[in-house]
């Protein structure tokens, strides 16, 4: 009989293999369109994994996942983060470079398995990318007798203490761990915060310091339970802003080496960018309802910018005939990993979504991405919600597309802005009926497909209601 560890580790295997950000099967054209700025870094980069100091169970994890060559992330740092007393890290690395997997290695490199007590902590914004991160390193660890742990905000609390020696999850979950005295960190060496600036951004006024939400306020109060002298912090994201590694640099992981992308490189250069304008919001519908056909070849997200936009926009295609899935906030725990696996297995084929999605959501087939709505949130950079989402097409150096309805004058002053940040000439469309985008769009869609080797089809649309 298979052990359950040795299921859990063929599962997660299977659905890294499936849709998980920190595969590196790239080929090297497409790897060295990765620019990092790294005068810090020192020792010479690794051109396999079997160069670096990695224990033998590590590398049969690696080669077991089909892994060939380490990604330029995990090339640079992971020298520096496997060497004994490493310093601190803070790295930034656009989507689907590897950088999960980077921190991943480092942290399970530094494991004792006969200590069965958390040695190793992950903290990451959302509950989508605990489960995902715990997927990826119950996959690398497979070979080893590391075990990982994820707290969800349904997973219940027992009387024992948490032995796994991996604990992951959002700020909320593990501060609930520690609270009920199930959690302890005293053995913890490393410390990995995942989109670290959501997990500690700061408010746009005020002195240095973490937010007063409360992600923030969790992830500062986990950090101060850590023993500082002995554990490692690594800070992982696709942005840092100015204020986010001001904070980092002075409280979560002092004295750090940096791995950085500039501004400008953070152009998502295979995804292309179309925008399309739309007088009112019947025509916007009406757009949206005559790009269905094409968001059938491949997967699709749409993306909005608030829940009750997300749910309305739900039952507007829902009701004429567009089948779709929907996720987000207010959606059950339980639904919200019906609908992902739904969609990761392609049983569904276009999701909406608001901004719970935009990172660490990883499904290869995404080759399509709408924002329905312009990102346009208080408190969020508009610029980086706009990176984040678009992410999702593209995810390893595929092509994709990503279709921007702009319907106000605020649309067009913030998409105005993106395409200053990015320097990004969106394509216009002005093509109105379902034939037009269609037969303007497939040319672009059926080149991300090619990449995919994956037929066209999907869900056939209902007919194309009429305005």
């Amino acid at each position: 009989m298979v052990s359950p560890d040795v299921e859990d580790a063929r599962a997660a295997q299977e659905r890294v293999k499936n849709g998980d950000e920190s595969q590196v099967g790239m080929t090297p054209l497409k790897r060295q369109e990765v620019k990092l700025s790294d005068s810090q870094l020192t020792l010479r980069p690794a051109e396999r994994f079997e160069d670096l100091p990695l224990r033998p169970e590590l590398l049969q994890g690696i080669a077991k996942m089909n892994w060939t060559v380490p990604s330029p992330i995990q090339a640079k740092a992971l020298p520096h983060l496997l060497v004994e007393n490493a310093q601190n890290l803070i790295a930034q690395a656009p989507a689907g470079t590897g950088k999960t997997a980077a921190f991943v290695l480092a942290m399970l490199h530094r494991i004792d398995e006969s200590v069965q007590s958390p040695q190793a902590i992950v903290i990451c914004p959302t509950r989508e990318l605990s489960k995902q991160n715990a997927d990826v390193t119950n996959a690398l660890a497979q070979f080893t007798k590391i075990s990982v742990f994820t707290a969800l905000p349904d997973t219940t609390i027992g009387l024992q203490t948490i032995k796994q020696q991996v604990v992951v999850g959002a700020p909320g979950s593990l501060m609930k761990l520690i609270r009920a005295r199930v959690l302890d960190l005293s053995k913890v060496v490393v410390c990995v915060i995942d989109e670290a600036d959501e997990m500690i951004k700061q408010s746009e006024s005020g002195p240095p310091g973490p937010s007063v939400s409360g992600m923030s306020v969790d992830t500062s109060k986990i950090v101060s339970y850590l023993n500082r002298a002995s554990c490692h912090i690594m800070l992982f994201s696709a942005t840092f802003p100015t204020k986010v590694r001001d904070y980092a640099l002075k409280v979560a992981a002092p004295n750090p080496f940096k791995i950085t992308v500039s501004v400008k490189n953070l152009t998502l250069p295979h995804i292309k960018h179309f925008e399309i304008p739309c007088p009112t919001p019947s025509f916007k519908f009406d757009i949206m309802c005559a790009l269905f056909k094409i968001m059938n070849v491949g997967q699709s997200i749409i993306f909005v910018n608030t829940r009750r936009n997300a749910t309305e926009l739900y039952n507007q295609l829902e009701a004429a005939g567009y089948k779709c899935s929907l996720i987000h906030g207010e959606v059950s725990i339980e639904e919200r990993d019906r609908v992902i696996q739904t969609f990761r297995a392609l049983e569904t084929s276009v999701l909406v979504t608001t901004d719970l999605l935009n990172r660490g959501f990883d499904v290869p087939e995404v080759s399509c991405v709408v924002n329905y709505d312009i990102p346009n949130i208080r408190g969020q950079s508009l610029a980086e919600s706009y990176y984040h989402r678009t992410g999702r097409a593209g995810r390893f150096g595929r092509p994709g597309i990503a279709v921007n309805l702009i319907c106000s004058a605020v649309d067009e002053a913030v998409f105005e802005e993106i395409k200053q940040t990015f320097s990004v000439s969106p394509i216009k469309i002005t093509a109105t009926t379902e034939q037009e985008l269609y037969e303007f769009l497939l040319p672009y869609v059926q080149e991300a497909e090619a990449e995919l080797d994956l037929a066209p089809g999907g869900n056939a649309p209902a007919p194309t209601p009429t305005s």
